[in-house]
């Protein structure tokens, strides 16, 4: 639901009680209409989500919990992420959750602020679909989409409350998944990082630009990733520290049509963090 949408509706069905309350000019700067616009950029989110839980996944559950929840941001109601009580989630996955919920909690308690709230609405969304993914714990690929879309988005949000977070990025040749010199150089650096803090992970991910067709480029992609993990691995960097994932040809650095050759959208991007 768009802001202009719910505007009128607290002007028409509550204009009467609560928005006529107090003067416009108060309102409009008060914490309540703070939560009805960051309600907006959720309600986004979570319509997204329930979109594809239903059409994609057929997860006609999951679709409705989203779906509600969308819904009560949009009425701007003060939504909270999911907590862990609320899935049954494998024990070997609860540390790495625990640990992402504070620090999503940090920013929403403490970053909650207009330039954040894209970002903000974001983490919450994809930290909710990370718990989902986890318990079901049948799709790695999407769980790791979930975890590296939620890390992404935290990254945005200023201010870290626990450790910093790097970024890396790592270019190949065209239809290439081998590290050059300059791709072991920038590998090197990573590594160097990596090896400083044993709490680091990596969450790596690959990209091709749009030559070929997008099927083969999804693993050319993955394999991309998975040649920078290759090479952390062989440095001794333990596996569970490692999460990798193929983006095929979304997220272009240059924006281009289709079928273009372009070095800058054949890479890797890595986030390193530690939490």
């Amino acid at each position: 639901m768009k802001l202009k949408t719910l505007i009128l509706t607290c002007m028409t069905t509550v204009g009467l009680t609560a928005c006529a309350s107090t003067h416009p000019t108060d309102r409009v700067q008060s914490d309540e209409f703070n939560h009805i616009i960051y309600g907006a950029h959720l309600a986004d989110e979570y319509k997204e989500l329930s979109a594809y839980e239903a059409q994609e996944m057929k997860d006609w559950k999951d679709a409705k919990y989203y779906a509600k929840k969308g819904l009560d941001a949009a009425a701007g109601e003060n939504v909270r992420p999911t907590t862990l009580d609320e899935r049954d989630i494998p024990e070997f996955a609860v540390s790495d959750l625990e640990k992402a919920g504070k620090k999503l909690d940090y920013k929403l308690n403490h970053k909650h602020t207009p330039d954040n709230w894209d970002a903000l609405a974001k983490a919450q969304a994809k930290y909710d679909c990370w718990t989902e993914q986890q318990e079901e714990n049948i799709q790695p690929n999407h769980i790791e989409e979930c975890q590296v879309d939620f890390y992404e988005a935290i990254k945005k949000v200023g201010g870290s409350p626990i450790k910093s977070e790097d970024s890396y990025r790592i270019y190949f040749d065209y239809n290439d998944t081998a590290l050059d010199s300059d791709a072991q150089f920038a590998t090197d650096v990573l590594i160097s990082r990596m090896q400083e803090n044993d709490a680091l992970k990596a969450y790596i991910y690959g990209f091709t630009d749009t030559s070929g067709q997008s099927d083969y480029n999804e693993s050319l992609s993955l394999a991309r990733a998975q040649a920078v993990k290759t090479a952390l691995l062989d440095a001794g960097i333990a596996k569970k520290r490692i999460r990798v994932i193929g983006k095929g040809e979304t997220k272009l650095l240059v924006r281009t049509g289709d079928g273009v050759k372009e070095r800058l959208n054949r890479r890797v991007d890595v986030l390193v963090t530690g939490h």
